[in-house]
């Protein structure tokens, strides 16, 4: 990312928030501010500060109870950033927030091990394999609880967070009491604490604290966010105003994820960010060529591109800039905005539509703390006609679909569904607009894809449930379901010319000439993964059924097969862009209702209006009535489960996900996670079919 969002703190006693910060409300204590006391001398406080430019977190001490038997912990949707003994005869309290973008990463890591036996002698506790990078260990753990009478606790993350790093122990920082041998639990400025201990200190405690990475020094070329800056910043936005079509028609740039999708099997992960884009700049001028179709419509975009170099209206410099300078005006954490705020709206924005407005876009971002705003703005940039559209379609589509289900607790916090622009481009589906979109970008939109299921113009070919590791993604294990639609009214089979003519099979392709290399073939398919999270309520009774839920999903087009594990699927992997995610729907917006929100598939919605909301409906009933998101299609990659007497899965059962390589009943102790599949229904039961038509790969793949 191009910006860093700083993570909250417990100061040292007695000090207040620097500037740009804020003191944290103390959730339903009016007027008083959360804060700990109990380190603290002559009647001073911790306060606990987050910075000012972000939504703060709902913040409460939990645990305490009037026996004084206090009980740990927070709960779903919070993150412990603290303890304190206080009130306590027994345990400890914990101080807990809501997990926002500024106190995410405290929920990233936990502590291992109890007092008082809390390891072996001389020793710290073991991390575990889901939080397996071990931070520092402390005898209290973050300090206001029992400590250990043998070894230490662990302070241990999935993965560590670059606030967490360059970190060690400090006894005498501030100097509330006078004497060289009383330890004070304080921390340099701008450091985090995250844990206290007496340690050597004869008496008080030290404090383990962090001062975290640098901020990188991310700016615009010189001279600066203001002043002349502002001045480049608006010629920048001047020269692509007069040509808005530019992107689009002569560069042709690669348009990025908005949000990673987490590689299967730990494979690569694919690049995001604008300085990719400087990487591609220079690349593209040594190869445009040699990747162009030698064909009429491949010369004339040679000759764009060719001129495009010599006409700085319309050069790949001047997409590169554009991207640095918005990309720092939406995401680097500074107050010396506002020249290239006002630059933004008057150059840019107020020419389209009050949600591409400053405000309101950065609105948009904050709501959506794992989106990639790099990402978006090249989306924005590429068509800024229907961006505001597009955005404003997410944002319904989030509360049209998401919902909480029935169960008031699940197994931990999900986020709610939002509308994402998931391309690796070129080979890509645009945002879910109206139809009228395709002609003029030439690739479709979700609508039309959604029509061309329904029309069986795109038939259905086969599903298949994999097992992401999230090895290199930082993801948790989890499974997903693939399901894969031929380009063609008969699945496997190469549609006739007739077949082309008669259903407009190209509407569903992406026909961006340039994008295609020399000989290839069409695409051949569009693919959907459905994904799931094992920790939330994946399973739900909503409508009197048995639903599954989704946290998101992703669609891209495919043209080649490979055979894995027992029979072959399409080749997801990217193979010099062919293979690029479309828009997708992840569960991800702050804004929503409930942060527990899935997409339950099939759950009634109530009235939509006729297009992609209504088409997206009657495509997930069908995804659930035909099985492959109700029981027969969740069930083979599930243990332990017991039936309700309709053949749903009772939700209340002890149920789990099988791993990786375990074995299936229904698909004959084979892994679930090794088979294509179709699903079909003969005299009231469930047949899985695993013979799917093989339509071969074409010539040269």
């Amino acid at each position: 990312p191009i910006y860093t969002i700083k993570t909250c703190r417990f100061l040292n006693c007695g000090e207040l928030c620097d500037a740009g910060w804020k003191a944290v409300p103390w959730e339903g204590n009016q007027g008083q501010n959360f804060e700990d006391a109990s380190t603290c001398l002559l009647g001073s406080v911790a306060t606990f500060c987050c910075p000012g430019d972000q939504e703060p977190p709902k913040c409460q001490w939990r645990g305490l109870t009037p026996s004084g038997d206090c009980n740990p912990g927070c709960d779903e949707g919070e993150v412990e950033v603290g303890t304190q003994i206080n009130g306590c005869n027994l345990r400890h309290q914990s101080a807990c927030c809501s997990d926002t973008s500024t106190t995410h990463h405290y929920g990233m890591c936990k502590w291992f091990g109890s007092a008082d036996l809390c390891s072996g002698a001389g020793g710290h506790h073991s991390c575990d394999d889901d939080y397996k990078n071990f931070v520092f260990a402390s005898s209290a753990g973050f300090g206001g609880e029992q400590t250990c009478t043998r070894g230490a606790k662990s302070y241990c993350c999935k993965d560590i967070p670059d606030d967490f790093t360059d970190c060690a122990w400090y006894t005498k920082e501030t100097r509330q009491i006078d004497l060289d041998g009383y330890c004070e639990p304080s921390c340099p400025k701008n450091s985090i604490k995250l844990g206290r201990q007496t340690g050597d200190c004869g008496w008080g405690q030290g404090a383990y604290c962090c001062k975290g990475k640098p901020e990188p020094d991310i700016k615009p070329p010189e001279p600066g966010f203001g002043g002349k800056g502002a001045k480049e910043f608006a010629t920048i936005i001047q020269k692509y105003m007069k040509n808005v079509t530019c992107p689009r028609d002569a560069l042709h740039p690669t348009l990025h994820d908005w949000y990673s999708e987490p590689s299967e099997a730990g494979g690569p992960r694919l690049p995001k960010s604008i300085f990719s884009v400087v990487f591609r700049t220079l690349f593209l001028d040594a190869n445009f060529l040699s990747a162009t179709q030698l064909t009429k419509r491949g010369l004339e975009l040679a000759v764009k591109h060719h001129l495009s170099k010599r006409d700085d209206e319309c050069s790949n410099d001047m997409w590169v800039r554009l991207l640095q300078y918005s990309g720092v005006l939406f995401g680097y954490s500074s107050s010396n905005m506002t020249a290239l705020q006002n630059v933004w709206d008057e150059e840019f924005a107020d020419y389209y539509d009050t949600q591409l407005t400053y405000s309101e876009l950065n609105k948009y971002f904050q709501d959506r703390p794992s989106l990639d705003r790099s990402a978006v703005l090249e989306w924005i940039f590429y068509n800024p006609v229907d961006a505001s559209t597009g955005i404003q379609t997410g944002i319904e589509i989030e509360k049209k679909f998401c919902s909480a289900g029935s169960q008031s607790n699940s197994r931990r916090d999900a986020t709610p569904l939002a509308a994402v622009h998931d391309t690796k481009s070129p080979r890509m589906i645009n945002e879910p607009l109206d139809e009228n979109a395709d002609e003029a970008y030439a690739f479709p939109s979700w609508e039309t894809i959604l029509e061309g299921i329904q029309t069986n113009a795109l038939s259905f070919h086969y599903a298949r449930w994999e097992y992401q590791t999230g090895g290199s993604s930082g993801q948790d294990p989890a499974p997903f379901l693939e399901l894969a639609y031929w380009i063609g009214p008969n699945p496997g089979v190469a549609p006739t010319s007739q077949d082309e003519y008669i259903w407009n099979l190209d509407r569903y392709r992406d026909n961006r000439d340039n994008q295609r290399p020399a000989g290839s073939s069409p695409d051949r398919w569009v693919m959907f993964h459905l994904h799931l999270d094992p920790d939330s309520n994946v399973l739900d009774t909503v409508n009197g059924r048995t639903r599954v839920g989704i946290s998101h999903v992703s669609m891209f087009h495919g043209w080649r097969r490979r055979y894995e594990g027992n029979s072959w699927r399409v080749d997801g992997s990217e193979r010099g862009h062919r293979n690029a995610r479309g828009p997708g729907f992840r569960c991800d917006s702050d804004d929503t209702i409930q942060r527990t929100s899935l997409w339950y598939i099939g759950a009634a919605q109530g009235s939509m209006e006729v297009g992609v909301y209504s088409r997206l409906q009657v495509w997930a009933w069908s995804l659930f009535n035909e099985g492959y998101m109700s029981t027969p299609g969740i069930s083979p990659i599930i243990r332990g489960a017991s039936f309700l007497s309709n053949g749903d899965i009772d939700t209340t059962s002890n149920w789990a996900f099988l791993e990786r390589d375990e074995s299936s009943t229904e698909f004959f102790g084979a892994s679930p996670y090794r088979l294509s599949f179709n699903i079909r229904r003969s005299g009231g039961q469930v047949l899985y079919e695993f013979t799917i038509p093989d339509p071969g790969n074409p010539p040269g793949s």
